[in-house]
């Protein structure tokens, strides 16, 4: 996909939620069009594909129905256990909604919010309520939770049988309603309203309906001034934004925009309307704050500076760079662990003098990635080591940093690590350093890839550091007092 039709893409979905912004709409993730990432926008390529009425698509549709009738089976299947359990005779004033990615996680700093929790507890009672997206049982963790500084509790990861019943009912009327109405209209739109319709995004949006019942759980429960989410354009914080405002319109519904937007990111900066718009947006710096700003300037959303874990301020990292050793830091995708740690093979055979290590996004394992694509650790060139250390020790030992998406690239940069962007030859983008021009090398091939490393020309790091530090600023905690003030 280009970026004409990228264009095209977010301007019929945008076209399909106003359509009718119910909550059933809202949640379909297909309709939110996040960024230009290859492997979010893999699903779209069809649309722009004029093939229909053959054997294999017929058989396609026949297996999809079939997954979607096994799915709600599965869904339906009554689990006792499916209780939130919420604290008794406790007065919140804040909902902070984060994420467990990984089990580890549970008694530290939270891993989006950081200490902003412990920070709120001095001055107001916060409820962390994590998304459970471990593979371990919510009720089990809970057990786990030390709310001895700040009060946690795990959602579980399904309603009970009724509270799934409904959403399910809910859903599936909306997908026929929008697979109807698809046929009154032409072109790209008609195409999307029916990839839309289609069971395979079902889990998604059952996934967003279910927070939104969650929540109003706890909102009838505490009666808070005030719910905080994690901000990146997934359907479900539009929903969970859409619930906090039908119970109360005058709740504070505040969005924390902690990571990277990308050049032509589009749900995160596109408004939906006062129901489902955050009224404030909490950027990480100054960067992501004017780009808001201008995306939202029709918007009733506020927007303030808050900072992040991710700046300059929060790291200790020195680096030797006494060999040179580059650092293959992926996102937790699967598919760009697979891009980046094969392309790094290919490297890593052309120069046997050049160590590679890999690392891994805490939410991904390397028994998953290696098992994609298919190869065995002990098959790896010699030259390439799967690392088990900590970030800042990897950077320590490194010299460069092959990279695409992930945010991880600042604390290489901080490190004084040359960054290396591996390109896929299209006009689409998902390098956050975009606007930093030379001061980042932009590798597409092998052959480009040994010419940075041999290249002993200095680098100047002080413009893309400078850049770095104001994309992700050190926390601003003054700003939580404006807001209770408020």
């Amino acid at each position: 996909m280009d970026s004409s039709q990228y264009k095209l893409l977010c301007k019929a979905c945008d076209e399909a939620i106003n359509k009718d912004k119910n909550f059933y709409r809202v949640s379909i993730p297909k309709l939110h069009v996040m960024k230009e990432h290859p492997v979010l926008l893999k699903q779209y390529q069809t649309l722009f594909e004029n093939v229909f009425g053959n054997a294999s698509v017929q058989l396609k549709k026949s297996s999809e129905k079939s997954g979607l009738f096994q799915k709600i089976l599965n869904i339906l299947s009554f689990n006792s256990s499916q209780k939130l359990d919420l604290p008794y005779c406790k007065n919140f004033d804040t909902i902070i909604i984060s994420h467990l990615v990984n089990a580890d996680h549970l008694n530290n700093n939270d891993f989006y919010f950081y200490d902003i929790p412990s920070y709120l507890n001095h001055k107001i009672n916060p409820l962390v309520v994590l998304i459970n997206h471990t593979n371990k049982d919510s009720e089990v963790l809970s057990k786990k939770l030390d709310n001895s500084k700040v009060f946690k509790v795990i959602l579980p990861k399904k309603l009970n049988f009724s509270g799934e019943a409904k959403i399910i009912l809910g859903l599936i009327k909306e997908l026929i309603l929008i697979r109807i109405s698809s046929y009154r209209e032409k072109g790209l739109l008609r195409q999307v309203l029916k990839f839309s319709s289609k069971p395979s995004g079902f889990s998604g949006a059952l996934f967003a309906l279910r927070l939104g019942k969650q929540v109003n759980t706890i909102l009838n429960s505490f009666k808070p001034k005030a719910v905080i989410t994690t901000y990146e354009g997934h359907s479900w914080e539009r929903v969970i934004y859409g619930v906090v405002y039908q119970y109360d319109p005058d709740l504070l519904r505040i969005g924390y925009q902690h990571s990277v937007i990308t050049k032509m990111a589009h749900s995160i900066a596109r408004p939906l309307g006062k129901k489902y718009d955050p009224d404030l947006i909490l950027c990480s710096g100054t960067i992501t704050h004017a780009l808001l700003q201008k995306a939202l300037e029709k918007s009733h959303t506020e927007l303030l500076v808050l900072g992040s874990s991710k700046s300059l301020s929060q790291l200790k990292v020195k680096n030797r760079k006494k060999d040179k050793i580059c650092l293959v830091i992926p996102e937790g995708v699967v598919e760009e662990c697979d891009m980046l740690f094969n392309f790094s093979i290919m490297c890593a055979n052309v120069l046997p003098d050049i160590n590679f290590i890999w690392r891994l996004h805490p939410v991904i394992s390397f028994e998953k990635v290696l098992a994609y694509m298919s190869i065995k650790a002990e098959d790896l060139p010699n030259n390439i080591i799967i690392s088990n250390l900590s970030l800042s020790e990897d950077i320590s030992r490194s010299s460069f940093a092959l990279y695409r998406g992930t945010t991880a690239i600042i604390e290489a940069i901080y490190g004084n690590l040359i960054p290396i962007y591996l390109s896929d030859d299209s006009d689409l983008t998902i390098d956050f350093l975009h606007s930093v021009g030379k001061d980042r090398k932009i590798v597409s091939s092998v052959k480009e890839f040994k010419g940075v490393i041999e290249d002993d020309t200095p680098w100047d790091s002080n413009n893309i550091i400078n850049y770095c530090e104001n994309y992700f600023m050190a926390f601003d905690y003054s700003i939580f007092q404006k807001i209770i003030n408020r």
